[in-house]
């Protein structure tokens, strides 16, 4: 395996742990469920968690099983893809959008409150304006009109629009 190969995946186990980490941290740190609005994609989402799961993993199975020496290389790319799998895994269990007591819960993290610029609607889309660490960004997320009312509600209650 190629030098630069193994910096990538030196590189990855970090992020990998971030992101599991983010995932639980973020979780911890929502506090009270105000409205869940991502129960309809769910299924669908775990099963894509575990599909890339899959992915991240059967490249690794497949070495230990081809290989009959198992060196730095492959334990570098056996962590990564274990940690990239577990990613992958707890995603698709925790991939939904909900409004919390502090703020909107996204799989990515945690947008408080008072991070929060402004928001509109595009259809079925809710588009909020987030100020950032490097300035003001727009998430977009898909949702079912019938709750639009609900979630105007609270987000007129809990940003400081």
């Amino acid at each position: 395996m190629a030098p630069h190969i193994n910096t990538i995946y030196v590189m990855l186990i970090p992020i990998w742990l971030y992101l599991i980490i983010n995932l639980f941290w973020s979780q911890k740190q929502a506090g009270e469920l105000l409205l869940n609005l991502g129960e309809d994609k769910r299924v669908l989402q775990l099963n894509l968690g575990i599909f890339f799961a899959a992915v991240m993993i059967f490249p690794v199975i497949t070495s230990v099983v081809n290989s009959q020496s198992f060196g730095r290389e492959e334990l570098l790319q056996t962590i990564s893809s274990v940690l990239g799998a577990c990613w992958f895994f707890l995603f698709g269990f925790t991939n939904r959008l909900s409004l919390t007591e502090k703020g909107i819960l996204t799989p990515m993290g945690l947008t408080r409150w008072k991070q929060i610029q402004s928001y509109k609607w595009s259809d079925s889309t809710l588009i909020v304006k987030v100020k950032t660490y490097f300035g003001v960004t727009a998430l977009r997320f898909p949702i079912n009109l019938n709750r639009k009312q609900d979630i105007n509600n609270l987000l007129l209650r809990y940003s400081r629009i």
